[in-house]
């Protein structure tokens, strides 16, 4: 075997990797894109990120019980005007009918062109509250009880579930609501 062979062949995958860098850049991938939200808020979006990412970096949340991973189904959104067939990853959790409609899972979307998007107008109002963690007790091996301390008041219905983020680590998760039977009913 030619002992320049490997030298070669690394040499010639950094320029193909250089090359699609290049051409990327060239045909507009990482620039500036802007998504409009029910044909009002407009968005900005650098770089290629998922429009889940970008929502949510810009205070609209989407349920995402899954965190992001195509594993839940929850955060679909409605793209308007936009024919792209929907990633494999989406499609256990779309009906025929959705994707007729238009509708994707906003984690499976990447940003590379500009978007029009239709969300549920409630989830405009979705807003984040601060706690702290007070006490975390195992229940089984696999079930914990937190309990938090809210920096405010905190209204919830039964069957609602909370999506929470923790500083420093980047999944956000889902965690169903409870709450102790004495603070159930009040006189």
């Amino acid at each position: 075997m030619n002992p320049w062979l490997p030298v070669i062949l690394i040499g010639v995958l950094i320029a193909v990797t250089l090359l699609v860098i290049i051409a990327e850049r060239w045909l507009g991938g990482g620039g500036e894109r802007k998504i409009t939200v029910n044909n009002d808020t407009l968005i900005t979006v650098t770089g290629d990120d998922t429009a889940l990412n970008a929502l949510t970096n810009n205070k609209i949340f989407l349920p995402s019980s899954c965190g992001g991973k195509a594993t839940c189904g929850t955060c679909k959104f409605r793209l308007i005007d936009y024919t792209e067939p929907p990633k494999p990853t989406e499609i256990p959790f779309l009906s025929k009918e959705e994707i007729a409609e238009g509708i994707r899972l906003s984690c499976q979307t990447k940003v590379t062109q500009d978007l029009s998007i239709e969300i549920p107008p409630a989830l405009l109002n979705v807003k984040p509250f601060w706690s702290k963690v007070v006490e975390i007790e195992d229940l089984t091996h696999d079930i914990k009880r937190i309990k938090f301390e809210m920096t405010e008041e905190f209204p919830f219905k039964h069957g609602q579930f909370l999506q929470i983020e923790v500083s420093g680590i980047e999944t956000t998760r889902s965690y169903s609501i409870a709450t102790e039977s004495k603070d159930l009913f009040h006189s």
